[in-house]
């Protein structure tokens, strides 16, 4: 169980850290478009 629960948090921060890139990326897009 302790393992599951340490999983999911591994597996939170790596989505966070995704989410977190693709929407830099789009700020940096969305700057240089405008």
């Amino acid at each position: 169980e302790r393992f599951g629960l340490e999983h999911s948090g591994w597996l939170l921060s790596v989505t966070y850290s995704l989410n977190k890139s693709v929407f830099n990326a789009k700020m940096t897009h969305t700057r240089y478009t405008l």
